[in-house]
């Protein structure tokens, strides 16, 4: 996808991930303000090398906002919200595929036709468009209501890729003898099945936290995500959308660190399928 070979995509995104992932724990350390504080002697302050002479009292690295706010701090502590939704959905979609696809790719085929039908309703929708209905649900989202509608709508493609691992290996020698020798069907499923979809899922999950990451954005952006003042990097990207062609760094330095999280998730996921997953199950079979 990205020209690189399989290490060297691991090795980069996982150094990218890493440092979002340490800014994002470090945030009361290294953030330089409280994302909330507003400086009124320093009102969009522009970067401080663009900077023509001091304003305001503070120095504002990556400037301040339309209240004058620390452009820096509120990119650091959006990273918290960012990671933690992407994490949590993704988390939240693998359990609901795994569960999904095992009982659709060992039970019967009635329980299989079901299961998969329910699936394709989910494929049918936009994601974005059922995470916004399963939203309305809530008076104030917050990052529960954005890791439930997210994972809510990232499981069908995990559940699909399980469900062919199933039903490619139910039928094996080893599965026919453990079935043989009496063992329940959960514990083939848990200790015979399961473990040969390990490859493909975790390159699915990889690539999952960034589409969650992204839909996390998007929906900030549109109003639904987290409520302001409290900073997400789709939140500030709204914010400055008004301000682009007059103060472009209240929009730009969240898209970037938006950017660069996505493109670690990537890389990352990208890695890993070389390395995993090479007869591209999990292009083939989502």
């Amino acid at each position: 996808m990205f020209g690189l070979g399989g290490k060297a995509s691991i090795i980069i995104g996982g150094l990218i991930i890493f440092t979002f992932a340490l800014v994002a724990l470090l945030a009361p350390v290294i953030s330089p303000y409280d994302p909330l504080h507003q400086d009124r002697q320093a009102l969009r302050q522009p970067p401080i090398w663009a900077q023509q002479e001091r304003q305001g009292e503070g120095v504002h690295l990556l400037g301040t906002d339309f209240l004058g706010r620390d452009v820096l701090s509120r990119v650091i502590w959006g990273s918290r919200v960012s990671l933690a939704v992407g994490l949590g959905a993704e988390l939240l979609a693998l359990v609901m595929g795994i569960l999904v696809g095992a009982l659709a790719g060992y039970a019967r085929p009635w329980v299989d036709n079901l299961w998969m039908r329910i699936t394709d309703v989910f494929f049918a929708f936009p994601g974005i468009l059922l995470a916004i209905a399963i939203l309305a649900v809530f008076e104030r989202p917050g990052v529960g209501g954005l890791i439930f509608a997210l994972g809510l709508t990232a499981w069908p493609p995990i559940a699909r890729v399980v469900r062919a691992q199933m039903l490619a290996l139910r039928e094996q020698e080893f599965v026919l003898a453990a079935r043989a020798m009496g063992a329940s069907p959960i514990w083939i499923v848990v200790r015979h099945l399961l473990p040969g979809c390990v490859a493909p899922v975790t390159v699915l999950a990889t690539v999952g936290v960034a589409g969650a990451i992204l839909g996390e954005a998007g929906l900030s952006f549109l109003g639904l995500g987290i409520a302001p003042p409290w900073p997400s990097w789709g939140g500030m990207l709204a914010e400055g959308r008004s301000y682009l062609t007059i103060y472009p760094w209240i929009s730009v330095f969240p898209g970037l660190a938006l950017a660069l999280t996505v493109l670690g998730f990537n890389l990352l996921g990208d890695g890993l399928r070389d390395l995993l997953d090479p007869r591209g199950l999990t292009r083939s079979q989502v």
